[in-house]
């Protein structure tokens, strides 16, 4: 009996023992806990824009010595020499007693070495069995390439709003008749997206991509025109789901709206062979043309990963099968189509699919690119931050005040493509914390911050960031990053391209 309990005791002794521990980052000295923050910070900040990086928990073994920084950190671009250099000059700021310990930094999950592009093949396995958007009438397969996987980038700057002047105006300079912000579109939107598609990727963008300027909205709560929402019941029948949908009820949008908050939608179960259901969105076009089609719904839990659309255009019919098991709550392209003008062509979703019992949702139904809708004014304090290049080293506490002159709210009166990203994203429903990171202070600042803030959003969930899910919008999606610095040797652009 002595022997088994002295057994026991030991083994406990050993398991406590071999326990890493975990310290308080003020349990270091205040002048190391300070000395790391800052360099981080700094290295951060030559690279993009980010509050100070904190040092949130120390865990020690006898051998490993574990710094888990704040979010920021995660922020930059890490390349193996930057990593090195980052390590050497932590350690440098170590005591000496920790020294030859085993460094390890970690920030939002991964050690530092981890966020390396390539450097491990889990951060970039991006592919699903089921994509976003398939294409169901596709006269060939795509069973290699960029089948199944998703890409997110963007075509550059846009048409902002400059509170300093209170007015909006292009982002870049007017150069041999033409501007960046609308030269990188030229080849983007007609050539390297389609290339990316036609080898089998979803890509998604943060900006409007259809160069159409009048825009057609048909939803079940209100619809431009004389645009129609109906629905066929067959065995299963539409309700009115209890959470928030789409709705365009306002001619402009102002900071803190959300139209994708401000409606409802319908949903319905799904049939494999009974009598199906059906809603139809009939929209009425203005005039004859090419217009992009977008289709809304909302990710809840059983959702359908095979949502059936039909688009009727002047062309046939193509299908296209939608899993919404991701990307609910904004706007999902599906492609171009050619309408006649009036109410000749519709889209049509059924309750039909491989398994019944899931839940199908349906929200609004958007045709063409339209006209800019956010108004923005300076912000009401009147303070306004300079401008900073995502480039530059940020030059905190650069606040100035405007006079105290009553502004209103004003629209771009541009095409909603020429747009800067920050307007797209929240006619798109994503939240305010994503695109308005100023918090109205700076759109130009605002935009190009907002573009990495959205790719880290919409991956959510997956296997890029697991733990980090908004689960109001539910994006689950498994993401292809490329960083266009990693690309120009090889493809001579200078378009900006999606980035953790």
């Amino acid at each position: 009996m002595m022997n088994g309990w002295l057994n026991h005791t030991w083994a406990f002794l050993i398991s406590v023992a071999l326990i890493p521990v975990q310290i308080s980052a003020q349990q270091l000295a205040p002048e190391v806990n300070a000395g790391i923050e800052e360099y981080l910070t700094a290295v951060v900040n030559r690279h993009t824009f980010t509050p100070s990086v904190q040092i949130d928990s120390v865990e020690m073994d006898k051998k490993t010595l574990r710094l888990y920084a704040g979010i920021p950190l995660s922020y930059m671009p890490f390349r193996e020499q930057e990593v090195d250099e980052m390590y050497d000059q932590v350690r440098k700021l170590l005591p000496e007693s920790y020294r030859k310990m085993k460094l390890e930094i970690h920030s939002d999950g991964y050690k530092i070495e981890d966020y390396i592009p390539f450097n491990r093949k889990d951060r970039i396995r991006n592919k699903v069995d089921r994509p976003l958007v398939t294409p169901q009438s596709r006269p060939y397969e795509i069973g290699k390439g960029l089948e199944n996987r998703h890409i997110a980038l963007w075509q550059s700057h846009g048409w902002y709003y400059e509170q300093k002047l209170s007015r909006w105006e292009w982002q870049r300079a007017r150069l041999f008749q033409t501007v960046e912000d609308l030269y990188t579109q030229s080849y983007v939107l007609p050539y390297l997206v389609p290339m990316l598609e036609n080898a089998g990727a979803n890509v998604l963008l943060p900006r409007e991509r259809d160069i159409q300027c009048y825009e057609v909205i048909v939803d079940n709560d209100h619809s431009t025109g004389r645009s129609l929402y109906e629905e066929h019941v067959g065995r299963e029948s539409w309700i009115t789901a209890s959470a928030p949908g789409f709705a365009h009820m306002k001619e402009y949008y102002v900071d803190g709206e959300n139209p994708f908050m401000q409606g409802t939608y319908r949903q319905i179960r799904t049939v494999v062979r009974q009598p199906e259901s059906s809603c139809s969105w009939i929209p009425d076009i203005p005039e004859k043309g090419t217009y992009g089609v977008y289709v809304s719904y909302h990710t809840v839990e059983n959702s359908t990963d095979d949502a059936r659309y039909t688009i009727y255009h002047a062309g046939g019919q193509t299908h296209f099968s939608v899993n919404q098991q991701m990307g609910g709550g904004t706007w999902i392209f599906l492609g171009y189509f050619e309408f006649e003008q009036g109410r000749s062509g519709k889209v049509v979703l059924t309750n039909q699919s491989r398994r019944g019992g899931k839940t199908l949702t349906a929200d609004a139904v958007k045709i063409g690119g339209g006209m800019g809708n956010i108004a923005r004014l300076p912000h009401v304090s009147g303070e306004l931050t300079e401008n900073v290049k995502s480039s530059e080293q940020v030059v905190h506490h650069a606040v100035t005040t405007l006079p105290a002159i009553q502004y209103e709210p004003e629209i771009s009166h541009y095409p909603r493509y020429t747009e800067a990203a920050r307007y797209w994203l929240q006619w798109a429903g994503a939240p305010d914390s994503i695109y308005n990171r100023s918090e109205g202070k700076n759109d130009y600042m605002d935009d190009y911050q907002s573009r990495g803030f959205w790719v880290n959003y919409i991956a959510g969930g997956s296997s890029i960031l697991p733990k980090r899910v908004d689960y109001r919008f539910r994006w689950i999606w498994h993401l292809l990053f490329i960083r266009m610095q990693a690309l120009q040797k090889m493809i001579p652009l200078s378009g900006r391209w999606g980035s953790v």
